[in-house]
């Protein structure tokens, strides 16, 4: 909604000011008006605190700095790019309506982009005043009565209970001149490290100087705050500390199974860390689809938990184009003899079905309070099938903080993405997961087929361990397991 930028120089000397510092944070601040034209305010700050410049506007910052400029040497910058909400919509704007906003103790600054939802009531609560109707305003009177400026519980404690909405923040205390604190829940924020200065803005790209030639040396430098995190930064370090709310009791763990090896092994291994399961298991129209619900019945009862059972036909009636749902679309079956091409290519490949499946997971576990989703993605498939790279599972992880609600924190296991087939195998084993019912094969039947993808895999992971599978299969040389 809006835009924070700012930096705090690292450097000890006040009298010289880098004019590379001067002219990125300059062309960080413009680039943030891309999420804000609203109003725009700089404050900077030297090395005991005073302040060395003030700019607050009801314009476009871009338009200011065609004739204007930063004249005063600084130790921190902090800058906001306003969008004006329908819901605070000030006609005639004054500077005490334009941020970085301040309370009447002059103590705390602050840049915030989001929205505080609680504002009025956390006015009431504490009896506070503030000089706008604007949300962010409540921030630093709320620290005035709240916060020492030091004790970093206490902070972490308002941010997680008392701020009720969203935010992007920056906190400069003028009792601690050399150091910022930076927060995020879910509001993007992002620093570099450059010319002797940290530098913070709300994108990435608005970090990049367009000056430099190779984009990649800058963007090397640049890192994301996680969501839900808190920054102390100083001269010297940079110290982190988690946002989200500590939850109490037994973790829950939603696991995607779809009978399969890799996927029973996951659950079974999720039940031994003391975790309480819950299978959860697609019926997306799969050729091995009545023989995968036979088994997963099976494996829920042996593993005495919760199976969720979820019906579509998404993929084999709306998207289709896979040999998996729809072989006459794609020229028919892969071979029974072909299973070393099916394992090393992804002639089986559903489209997009991990990240559908991984993004129904995350809403039904989002809704009924689940810790994690437990996916069986491998390193021997990750070679044919992208979606089993642990880069996909890494990914979707970093992802979910901005795709479910506030303090609804779900993380992505992936117990076995390291792992190869005969790995998986012993491992399973070892646990004493109910292989026996586990169902690997990409047909439908009674039987595995013995030749396809998976079952190749899986006969030679269990030939690998020196131990003959448990399961018959229809099509395999009567030799197989003679020379172990």
């Amino acid at each position: 909604m809006c835009s924070i930028s700012g930096c705090l120089v690292l450097h000890n000397c006040e009298k010289v000011q880098s004019s590379k510092v001067i002219k990125t944070i300059r062309q960080i601040m413009i680039n943030g008006e891309d999420r804000g034209r609203d109003s725009f305010g700089i404050i900077t700050f030297g090395y005991t605190g005073k302040i060395r410049e003030k700019i607050k506007l009801p314009s476009r910052i871009s338009e200011y700095f065609k004739t204007n400029d930063l004249t005063k040497s600084f130790k921190v910058l902090i800058n906001n790019n306003r969008a004006e909400p329908c819901c605070e919509h000030i006609k005639n704007k004054t500077i005490e309506d334009v941020q970085p906003f301040t309370s009447a103790k002059q103590r705390f600054y602050i840049a915030h982009n989001g929205t505080i939802a609680n504002d009025k009531d956390l006015e009431a609560k504490y009896n506070l005043t503030r000089s706008t109707k604007i949300d962010s305003a409540i921030i630093p009177p709320l620290l005035d009565a709240l916060w020492d400026g030091k004790d970093t519980t206490q902070l972490i404690k308002i941010l997680q209970d008392e701020l009720i909405g969203s935010y992007a923040l920056v906190i400069y205390d003028v009792k601690n001149p050399k150091q910022i604190w930076l927060a995020t829940n879910y509001k993007p924020l992002f620093i570099m490290k450059e010319h002797g200065a940290l530098f913070f803005s709300s994108l990435e790209n608005y970090l990049v100087n367009k000056d430099y030639n190779n984009i990649y040396n800058i963007r090397s430098k640049i890192m994301e705050v996680k969501p839900y995190t808190l920054l102390k930064i100083n001269e010297h370090k940079i110290e982190s500390f988690d946002l989200y709310k500590t939850k109490t009791g037994k973790k829950k763990a939603l696991v995607i199974c779809s009978a399969g090896l890799d996927s029973t092994v996951c659950a079974k291994w999720a039940q031994v860390q003391g975790y309480d399961i819950s299978l959860l298991h697609y019926h997306y129209g799969a050729r091995a689809n009545n023989a995968e619900d036979r088994q997963i019945k099976l494996i829920a009862k042996n593993l005495n938990c919760e199976l969720v059972e979820i019906n579509t036909d998404i993929f084999k009636n709306v998207i289709k184009h896979s040999r998996l749902t729809n072989p006459e679309d794609e020229g028919g079956l892969v071979k029974t003899n072909d299973g070393e091409a099916s394992a090393e290519l992804a002639w089986e490949w559903v489209p997009a079905r991990n990240l559908i499946f991984m993004s129904i997971a995350a809403g039904y576990a989002e809704a009924n309070k689940f810790d994690y989703i437990i996916l069986g993605g491998n390193n021997e498939e990750s070679s044919s099938y992208s979606d089993n790279e642990l880069i996909f599972q890494k990914k979707f992880n970093e992802l979910l903080p901005n795709a479910l609600n506030l303090q609804n924190k779900v993380e992505v296991l992936v117990p076995v993405a390291n792992l190869m087939k005969r790995e998986i195998v012993k491992l399973g084993l070892d646990i004493k997961a109910p292989l026996h019912l586990t169902w690997s094969c990409y047909e439908d039947g009674d039987v595995h087929c013995g030749m396809c993808g998976p079952c190749l895999m899986r006969r030679v992971g269990f030939k690998m361990n020196k131990i003959k599978d448990m399961i018959p299969y229809k099509d395999l040389p009567k030799d197989f397991w003679e020379d172990m």
